[in-house]
This record gives C-alpha cells, sequence and structure tokens, in this order.
C-alpha cells in the first residue's frame, strides 16, 4: 500500500510537472526597419543616463576625492539608471553591464551576453566598435526589443578602474567596502568596458 501511494504521488507531479509552461525565448538581430524605430529613444535613453553619471561623478571626486565617488557610485547609480528610465516614455528598463562587472546587480544575463560578445569580438578584431547594436525578443508571445551603446573607459574612468595596483588606498578600501567581489579594474584607456542596455517594448496597436 506504502508503495502503491508513493508511485501515484510520483505520477502526480509528473503529471503537474508537464502541465507547467516553460518560458518560450527566441533573441535574434532587429531588422534594419525595426532598429531605426528603437534607436531614437534607445540612444536618448543611453546618453542621458552616461551624462547624468558622469556628472555626479565628477562631482563627487571634486567634493571628496575618488573614494568618495565609489561611495556615491554606489548609493546613487541604481536609483538614477531607475530615474531615467521612468522619465522616458513608454515601457522602458535601462541597465549598465560587462564581462567584468563591479556590482553583482549588473551582471550579464544570457541574452546580455550575446550582445557582450558581438562587440568584443569587434574590439578584439581591432575594428571600430558599431554604434549601436538592437536585439528582437519574442518571449511567450510577447515582444520588445533591447537596444545596446558599447562604452569605452576613458581617461576619467580610470581612476576607478585602471590598474588596482596604482591606485589610491583609500580608493582601494572604498571599493574593498563597497564591492568586494569588483571585477572592473585593469582597463587601459580606450578599452571596451561594456555596455548600456536599454530595454523597449513596443507601443501595442490596440
Amino acid at each position: 500500500m506504502k508503495r502503491l501511494g508513493l508511485t501515484f504521488l510520483t505520477m502526480l507531479m509528473l503529471v503537474w510537472g508537464c502541465g507547467q509552461e516553460t518560458p518560450q525565448q527566441n533573441v535574434a538581430e532587429a531588422s534594419a526597419e525595426e532598429a531605426a524605430e528603437i534607436v531614437p529613444l534607445g540612444s536618448r535613453a543611453a546618453t542621458m543616463l552616461m551624462d547624468s553619471l558622469k556628472a555626479a561623478l565628477s562631482a563627487a571626486i571634486i567634493a571628496g576625492g575618488p573614494a568618495h565617488a565609489i561611495d556615491i557610485c554606489n548609493l546613487q547609480a541604481m536609483p538614477l539608471t531607475a530615474e531615467i528610465a521612468q522619465s522616458l516614455p513608454g515601457e522602458v528598463q535601462i541597465k549598465r553591464t560587462s564581462f567584468k562587472y563591479r556590482n553583482p546587480a549588473n551582471a550579464p544575463d544570457d541574452v546580455e551576453t550575446a550582445a557582450l560578445h558581438y562587440f568584443a569580438a569587434k574590439a578584439d578584431a581591432g575594428a571600430e566598435l558599431p554604434g549601436h547594436y538592437v536585439q528582437k525578443v519574442s518571449e511567450n508571445g510577447a515582444v520588445y526589443f533591447n537596444y545596446y551603446q558599447p562604452l569605452r573607459t576613458a581617461g576619467l574612468c580610470l581612476t576607478c578602474h585602471g590598474d588596482r595596483e596604482t591606485m589610491d588606498d583609500n580608493l582601494k578600501a572604498a571599493l574593498a567596502a563597497r564591492y568586494p567581489q569588483d571585477l572592473a579594474t585593469g582597463y587601459g584607456e580606450g578599452d571596451f568596458r561594456g555596455v548600456i542596455k536599454v530595454q523597449i517594448e513596443p507601443e501595442s496597436d490596440q
């Protein structure tokens, strides 16, 4: 009787599991026509984010040095990103991501990893990076687009993303405190740093 009860329970679990829907996701490069619709908003969002972050970090460095900029970035970068996304029309989400991320919340998922590889292959080949890349994602009947804008390290970036061995001790202490799993150092000027991703849901025709 006990064996029969276990068998029935196992069968019930299998039937229940078969009835659960798993996400069906298809990712492809957007067509030229689709990209033309997405690029203006994506570019606007990415530019707004970079301008705001640069202004906040530059002011923080002037006020308290690079270590203070790390504190400001830790406290303000995510809320600032969300605030900019909310200020834009439609359903928009913004994220910075990289293979060598600083904040674990910015780690790339599989779809973002594919986009990073797209740009990294260009950079590794010594080619000029495209200004953008747009994915079309179909998931369980819904469609959205991911706009990506590549980032290269400029002079100011190297203050906190350059050679860790040459960093100020206060800066290294701030990084260790705020980002104990930091991967985002060791860059040189002009290196491919990562991307800004802008997820955009097209407006419904209904």
